[in-house]
């Protein structure tokens, strides 16, 4: 699963027979379809994938920003609009 959803961010390098990506942008993430990650093993997990890159994608600044914006919160408060999250 985790090769999978690495596989989906921009390509860094190749060392030793390992490629190695850069974690997918939510956009990349939003390219991805709920069979898909189903089909790479996902199961349940993958409507609360979707629906979460969906829920950030809403966000102010398409959600990355909204993501920073949670750095300078308390621990508290990260985890209440975390948790608003789908899943």
């Amino acid at each position: 699963m985790v090769e999978y959803v690495s596989s989906l961010g921009n390509f860094l390098g190749h060392v030793e027979g390992f490629d190695f990506h850069a974690f997918p942008t939510l956009q990349q993430l939003s390219l991805v379809s709920e069979q898909q990650l189903r089909n790479a093993g996902f199961g349940y997990r993958a409507k609360y994938i979707v629906g979460t890159v969906n829920a950030l994608q809403l966000k102010p600044g398409g959600g990355e920003e909204w993501l920073r914006s949670l750095r300078k919160l308390e621990l508290q408060d990260v985890i209440s609009e975390l948790s608003k999250l789908p899943g």
